[in-house]
């Protein structure tokens, strides 16, 4: 959150101001919620190397320096803008 908390997807509200990320500038901004969609499927547990985690569902894509990859494409060490 802008604020720098963080909330579960389930409370995200429209109009709450989340991170977002500038695929030309490499840069993270701040954004409005426009569109807010909860789905029920499985879920994975990604450890980042500085010891964050982030779950997110299967299918979630990470913009990597070769573009965007699925969970499935990656693999332990694989370098993911976060």
């Amino acid at each position: 959150m802008k604020d720098g908390s963080l909330k579960h997807c389930t409370e995200l509200k429209i109009g709450d101001k989340v991170v977002s990320f500038n695929e030309e500038s490499l840069q993270t901004s701040f954004s409005k919620a426009e569109k807010i969609e909860h789905h029920k499927i499985p879920m994975v547990k990604v450890q980042l190397s500085t010891g964050r985690e982030c779950i997110c569902g299967e299918f979630h894509q990470f913009f990597t320096p070769d573009g965007w990859r699925e969970i499935k494409d990656l693999y332990i060490g694989a370098y993911i803008f976060f």
